[in-house]
């Protein structure tokens, strides 16, 4: 399981700053987009799989080596 979940059918807005992710499983991402949009700045993930895996036209797309410090909008 992720550990952030923007799910389907909530179309929120999200924001990570400051943040560490690490030590999750490699099967999955750190943050997943189904719906909605993320504002991050200044994250590290290490463990997972991903960093974060985002869902365009019916498709997941991987982000794999993301490293965050000033601010990235998906």
């Amino acid at each position: 399981m992720p550990a952030v979940l923007l799910s389907k059918g909530v179309r929120g807005h999200g924001v990570i700053t400051d943040s560490k992710f690490i030590g999750g499983s490699s099967a999955n991402p750190a943050i997943q987009i189904e719906e909605g949009h993320l504002f991050a700045r200044n994250i590290t993930i290490t463990g997972y799989g991903s960093a974060v895996k985002r869902k365009y036209g019916g498709r997941y797309r991987p982000y794999h080596r993301i490293r965050v410090r000033r601010c990235i909008s998906f």
